[in-house]
């Protein structure tokens, strides 16, 4: 056969990356509306009630998706003891980080909060190559290391240009990185996970399992009572925004992980803290600096350089 011939993607390999990175694109700009749903329900209410509400009516829809259209899978991961031990850990450690971003939210503007969960990426990224062979392929080539480059930097450049950080701010970063730190470990499971089972199921099951976790915490340290007392529009966007923010940064992360592999789903994630900051400057006034700005196109151009370079997804290298 013609080198340059095995060489051509096939029209079925094109079409399938075309889909892949739609995906990402919508999972990236959609995505950034996550942080800011949150960002403005604490301004009403604690983080036990935030997250019990958020993540009981997002794992309903996701369990419901899957219930109609993934029974067989949802059954097959329900009746392996070993599949729902390791959605159980999922779930626990989903918990702890889901709370400390609240927290970090509460203290600090929804762009650095985002921003600063972020700064677990190399870590991710190096392990998952240890960990996994199909996450190999993602990272060869120069245009993975100048991208990362640009956009680790740029995110770390972001990150430190906010000045006049008070003691709440300094709090918030903390419980920001406290979270990051976690959700290295919570990346590398889930990646594990959605290799054998359905993506939509896993993300509803540790979801459930998380929101049954906080429904607890939030009748000890919470105010459940405070969702009778709001305003109607607050409480759709309350359980609404669980709803969104679990078919987007739960299910649809998931089936990226699954399809592209977990460094471009990382990548994904730098990339969306410049939507974020678009929609806070629009919402709540959150401005950022000429600096920020620079930085910020960087880390796009930097996250452009490796999510839309040919074979940059670890599922597109088999096909």
């Amino acid at each position: 056969m013609d080198t340059a011939t095995a060489s051509t993607p096939s029209p079925s390999a094109i079409s399938h990356q075309k889909r892949e990175r739609l995906s990402i694109a919508v999972y990236t700009v959609g995505g950034s509306l996550i942080a800011i749903f949150q960002r403005f329900l604490t301004f009403s209410y604690d983080s036990f009630t935030i997250n019990a509400c958020r993540l009981s009516a997002g794992a309903a829809a996701l369990l419901l998706i899957a219930f109609v259209f993934r029974r067989a899978e949802l059954q097959a991961t329900i009746r392996n003891p070993a599949q729902m031990r390791n959605i159980a850990i999922l779930a626990l450690l989903g918990f702890i980080p889901q709370l400390l971003v609240v927290e970090g939210l509460a203290r600090t503007p929804a762009v650095i909060a985002s921003l600063l969960g972020l700064l677990g990426l190399p870590l991710s990224i190096g392990l998952a190559v240890l960990i996994f062979p199909d996450e190999r392929q993602a990272v060869k080539g120069p245009g993975f290391a100048v991208g990362a480059s640009l956009a680790v930097g740029a995110t770390l450049g972001l990150a430190l240009a906010q000045g006049g950080a008070s003691i709440d701010y300094t709090i918030g970063v903390v419980f920001a990185i406290l979270a990051t730190v976690i959700g290295v470990l919570t990346g590398l499971l889930t990646k594990r996970l959605v290799i054998t089972s359905d993506p939509i199921c896993v993300s509803g099951l540790s979801t459930g399992l998380s929101a049954l976790l906080f429904l607890a915490a939030a009748l000890v340290w919470g105010d459940l009572g405070a969702v009778l007392s709001a305003p109607a529009v607050n409480n759709l966007i309350l359980f609404g925004s669980g709803v969104y923010g679990l078919l987007i940064g739960g299910g649809l992360y998931m089936v990226i992980i699954k399809r592209s592999g977990l460094v471009v789903a990382r990548f994904a994630d730098l990339a969306m803290p410049v939507f974020t900051g678009l929609f806070g400057l629009v919402l709540f006034g959150e401005t950022l600096s000429p600096v920020q700005l620079a930085l910020g196109a960087v880390l796009l151009a930097g996250c452009a350089l490796i999510l839309l370079r040919p074979g940059s997804s670890a599922a597109s290298t088999r096909e």
